[in-house]
């Protein structure tokens, strides 16, 4: 399937149906055909060749979306992307990247900046055709990071887009349905708003939690996709009081655990049907279940889909029995696979099981469950983090000298990213966390704590436990007295 040739077919039948809302207007799928097909127009005139791979850094959710697609027509690989930290890190070979004004893209790749005149409907502009991507290239690059904290590049074939919208995404975007994802373009759940434009439904795009609700209420939303922690973001912004939001039938929650409050609080202000999902990158949707069929259960991930196997092992490959906990691993028929310079390196799966680091168990009734993580790797709301990633752009700080970086669970029950640090001169936080937040965005860390060395083992091994103790004691030591 041609993703872009469907929406384009969508334009021909419905043009004046809505397409598209976010907070610079609503774009009809006759104005987002429109975009697609002048893009496709420039990318050519730019000399963008078909099989090259292309990055975008675009805010715009209309020129975003329009980019994607108009790539695709061209026979050009994309990957969304929010820093050129991520491009350097995860050695992602680009032959251009599509950047607005307010990026600041790596100095080695060509950069090409789309203006308004990119998305402008032309009626002078050829009719939108092209070779499409082939069965063996990827439609899409995404930079994922769970199982090592690391970004790692991960590329989706036509095969697993199709499987993708006939299997975990098109079941609930049927013809009509009013969608809003939290979960941003540079995730693999940037198919949530491409299937709900591809079926004829409407995607919807909003920043800050007020614009969501906003959005939410204003186009009559019915669908909610967020990561656990953004939820979090949702209800704290109703602290002083909220309407109701009466259109959403569904609220799918990815990424990590919701704690029973959470959840409670969901149920009672957003929407009473809360879905609980897992997956990956990697190998896509693998369980779902409706929160309240494991009510009380606060790491139920649900159960594996038709098109998913989940097992548990030990150390050594052992598969264990239901109940007991141990290595989770994953065969899906969603499979993706790593993009690296050779062939080898490409399987993600050599014995044909993927493991994403997580620490579980499956239920006799086939439950799975989600404990843990296997490595030192924190999960800040569903988004894997390596503290080694966050102490190497710490360090590059010119007032750090070192830095060691641990999860610390909060009194709402999700893990923070806690970074301890040595200063070689005087520091002001919110400096060195704006430093993060331009290379690092949601991986920034939550909180700095400043120390006179970081505690080692014998080895040099950074004691990220005893961090943790330090950690909670100064937190107790700054609360308010009863």
């Amino acid at each position: 399937m041609h993703l872009a040739k469907q929406v384009l077919y969508q334009a021909t039948a419905s043009p004046q149906r809505a397409a598209l809302a976010y907070p610079g207007g609503v774009a009809t799928y006759a104005a987002l055909a429109g975009a697609i097909r002048t893009a496709a127009h420039q990318i050519r005139s730019v000399g963008l060749e078909h099989g090259a791979v292309v990055a975008i850094d675009v805010r715009n959710p209309l020129h975003h979306t329009a980019l994607i697609l108009a790539l695709e027509l061209c026979g050009i690989t994309s990957v969304s992307v929010q820093t050129s930290f991520s491009i350097k890190v995860s050695w992602l070979k680009l032959d251009a990247i599509l950047v607005d004004r307010f990026a600041s893209p790596p100095p080695d790749v060509r950069t090409i900046a789309p203006d308004e005149s990119w998305f402008a409907v032309n009626p002078w502009v050829p009719a939108a055709d092209g070779p499409g991507i082939a069965e063996d290239q990827y439609f899409r690059i995404v930079l994922s990071s769970g199982t090592t904290g690391i970004p790692k590049c991960v590329g989706l074939k036509p095969r697993v887009i199709e499987r993708y919208l006939l299997h975990g995404y098109v079941w609930p975007l049927v013809s009509g349905w009013r969608i809003l994802s939290m979960l941003g373009f540079s995730t693999s759940a940037f198919m949530v708003p491409l299937t709900a434009v591809a079926w004829g439904g409407l995607a919807c795009f909003a920043a800050s939690p007020e614009e969501i609700l906003h959005t939410i209420r204003l186009f009559g939303v019915t669908q909610l996709f967020v990561a656990s922690m953004q939820l979090q973001g949702l209800i704290d912004s109703q602290a002083g009081g909220y309407e109701p939001c009466p259109s959403l039938r569904m609220v799918n929650v990815s990424g990590s655990r919701i704690p029973s409050g959470l959840l409670m609080k969901t149920r009672a202000q957003l929407c009473n049907n809360v879905v609980i999902s897992y997956g990956s990158t990697e190998c896509g949707l693998v369980t779902t279940v409706r929160a309240a069929a494991v009510e009380g259960v606060e790491t139920a991930a649900g159960y594996a889909m038709p098109w998913a196997r989940v097992e548990v092992v030990d150390e050594n490959g052992t598969v264990l029995a239901p109940g007991e906990e141990g290595r989770l691993r994953v065969c899906s028929d969603e499979m993706a696979e790593y993009v690296a310079g050779r062939p080898e390196d490409r399987n993600l799966a050599p014995d044909g099981w993927f493991y994403p680091g997580d620490i579980g168990s499956v239920r006799a009734d086939g439950l799975v469950m989600i404990t843990g993580r296997s490595a030192e790797l924190i999960n800040r709301g569903g988004s894997i983090v390596a503290p080694e990633l966050v102490e190497e752009v710490l360090v590059a700080k010119a007032e750090i000298a070192q830095a060691a970086v641990f999860g610390v669970t909060n009194d709402k029950g999700f893990e923070e990213i806690w970074a301890a640090v040595v200063p070689r001169q005087p520091y002001r936080d919110e400096e060195v966390l704006q430093f993060c937040r331009q290379r690092l965005v949601e991986k920034t860390p939550d909180v700095l704590i400043s120390v006179d060395a970081i505690p080692r083992t014998d080895n040099g091994k950074v004691m990220r436990n005893r961090l943790r103790e330090i950690a909670v004691q100064r937190r107790k030591a700054s609360m308010p007295r009863i």
